[in-house]
């Protein structure tokens, strides 16, 4: 597998006017991934920076005071941004209907697929557009550090919503015969959504190409798409030229690389990667 991630490395991508001490302007939304923290400036449908560190140790695992150093050497969370948001991008989640959802039982429902460690929190979410709730678990630490840092309460999404934000925009008669596959460090979230409605959403860790094929190509039987016709639509951590794209393209009839959305405008630094990697990411935005 041909992965994107360089550790502890900082990556940034500014649009030329951007103006830090105008920030009150601006939004910040925060993402923390597996090996990654990355941070977005935008203005409603305008993205002025891109801001990611990849760390050598997964985020979730750090300690408290690890945590808090790599936070307090992001600038960007001394500026007084309009509004900051944060998003947890992991496969520690589950789903659970409105009407079977009882706040008090979250950790219940989510330790019947995941493990909870004791000194975790767990979080809901309602799914836009649904009638859904995401669970999810974080460390407690993540909110009494960034709230510490803040000096204000904070809240958290997960950063599934956005992959089912994505899912859900594609056209109706291309959702009935497609699955959305997004790439993480060590996983993969696949999907069907049609017209709102979650057909299948699930997320599978990888080790080698041939896992990420086998995986594909079960959820498609399953979902009982047509063989000769179903297609699949990449994003996230993943090159166009990875040798995993090029094995799905020897077994799917159509693999298509997500395009950067029409009705927002990027800096041109972002010509740098291609329009697939840290879609999700960089498109928190969507969920206003």
């Amino acid at each position: 597998m041909q992965s994107q991630i360089e550790q502890q490395v900082i990556y940034n991508y500014t649009d030329s006017d951007f103006n830090p001490s105008l920030s009150e302007r601006y939004n910040l939304d925060v993402c923390f991934a597996t090996n990654r923290i990355a941070l977005t400036v935008y203005q409603k449908n305008k993205i002025w920076a891109f801001r990611y560190l990849n760390t050598a140790e997964s985020v979730f695992e750090l300690s408290n005071n690890s945590f808090a150093t790599l936070l307090n050497s992001l600038e960007w969370f001394k500026l007084p941004f309009n509004q900051i948001r944060f998003f947890i991008s992991s496969n520690n989640f589950t789903l659970v209907p409105d009407a079977l959802f009882d706040a008090s039982q979250a950790k219940t429902y989510l330790e019947l697929i995941h493990k909870v460690k004791s000194d975790d929190i767990v979080l809901s979410d309602s799914l836009v557009n649904t009638q859904i709730k995401i669970v999810y678990a974080i460390p407690a630490f993540f909110k009494k550090s960034l709230e510490l840092l803040l000096g204000r309460e904070v809240s958290f999404n997960h950063a599934v919503a956005i992959h089912f934000l994505t899912a859900a925009s594609i056209e109706t008669e291309i959702q009935k015969q497609c699955l959305m596959v997004e790439f993480h460090q060590n996983y993969i979230t696949v999907s069907q959504v049609v017209k709102n409605e979650i057909l299948f959403l699930n997320t599978f860790a990888f080790e080698a190409d041939t896992d990420v094929v086998y995986f594909i190509l079960s959820v498609a039987e399953k979902q009982k798409l047509p063989a000769t016709k179903f297609k699949i639509i990449i994003q996230g951590d993943v090159s166009a030229s990875a040798s995993t794209v090029a094995l799905l393209k020897k077994y799917i009839p159509e693999v298509i690389l997500m395009k950067r959305k029409e009705d927002v405008e990027y800096p041109l630094s972002f010509r740098e990667f291609q329009d697939q990697q840290f879609f999700s990411t960089i498109h928190c935005l969507l969920c206003e």
